[in-house]
């Protein structure tokens, strides 16, 4: 499940299927920001099984946070790569380049990048450990069993949540999220949802609002920005037309809600409801759903 929060008028397309040209017969699901040149994403599937979710950091200084290079280009490109996490990320530094030149990941902004191949141990019937790579603080795995790992406290988890942060130091939102996520989960299996039932649900977790209404309506730019670490949710916020912006708008929240489900059959089934997609706060929402099978016998 994942939550976009940005400004709503900042020029984004819809999760749509893409062709990898290096990569025949291989297509990307995600949605692309059209307000950098690179068109990144920040959440996407492969047909071959990969999953991947990109986390700005937020920083303690909130000048100059533009890359020299977008951060969405991380998931576009495991996605297409077709490696494994690890070949991967010692090839990254190599694939990726700006006018001929290499590009550090200092040289992006601070980010954590979720990622790995959906697939099934098959000893243990459970879902393999994804990686998670971050240019600010320490990289991982999740869905670890191992106790030697620094931060097994977090890595061993079942239920795994992340924003903006160092993914061992999480929000208090991620809290609440995890919380409601593992309610849920077992309200579902005790009641034996159906899929519309599920969906609906996990839909319910990502707009769960605990957002300071007081600040939501009184508060300036700092205090509104520091209260996004309370609320899974974060509800239409007046910007106040902050000139220092990179894409300014008039209104700054969740905008986009995705949902990802596999069943143990390898039927992936992708959800994405848009909520704004400009400053225009009475447009309904759309609603995609997408579905297709992957294998999750293979490494």
């Amino acid at each position: 499940m994942n939550n976009r929060d940005e400004y709503f008028k900042r020029p984004t397309k819809l999760a749509s299927f893409e062709d990898v040209p290096t990569n025949p017969g291989h297509r990307i699901l995600a949605p692309l920001d059209e307000a950098r040149p690179e068109q990144g994403t920040w959440v996407g599937v492969s047909t071959d099984g990969r999953v991947a979710v990109l986390l700005n950091y937020r920083e303690g200084d909130t000048r100059n946070l533009q890359g020299k290079m977008s951060r969405g280009v991380l998931p576009i490109d495991y996605l297409s790569a077709g490696l494994s996490d690890t070949d991967w990320q010692q090839q990254l530094q190599n694939r990726h380049a700006l006018n001929g030149s290499k590009i550090d990941l200092e040289d992006i902004g601070g980010f954590t990048f979720v990622h790995g191949k959906i697939s099934l141990d098959p000893t243990t019937k459970q879902v393999k450990p994804l990686s998670v790579l971050t240019n600010r603080g320490e990289s991982g795995q999740i869905l670890k069993g191992d106790s030697s790992d620094p931060h097994f406290e977090i890595s061993h988890k079942k239920t795994f949540g992340i924003s903006n942060s160092l993914y061992y130091e999480p929000w208090r939102k991620v809290e609440i999220g995890e919380v409601l996520v593992d309610k849920l989960i077992d309200t579902a299996v005790k009641n034996e949802y159906d899929e519309k039932a599920l969906v609906d649900g996990c839909i319910d977790v990502l707009s769960t609002n605990t957002y300071d209404s007081d600040i939501q309506k009184y508060g300036g730019w700092f205090a509104k920005v520091q209260e996004l670490q309370n609320s899974v949710f974060i509800p239409p916020l007046d910007t106040q037309a902050e000139e220092h912006t990179f894409v300014s708008g008039k209104y700054y929240g969740t905008r986009t809600q995705t949902v990802i489900l596999i069943d143990r059959g390898g039927n992936l089934h992708y959800y994405e409801k848009d909520l704004h997609s400009s400053d225009d706060l009475e447009k309904p929402p759309v609603m995609r759903h997408y579905t297709f099978k992957i294998n999750l016998d293979e490494n």
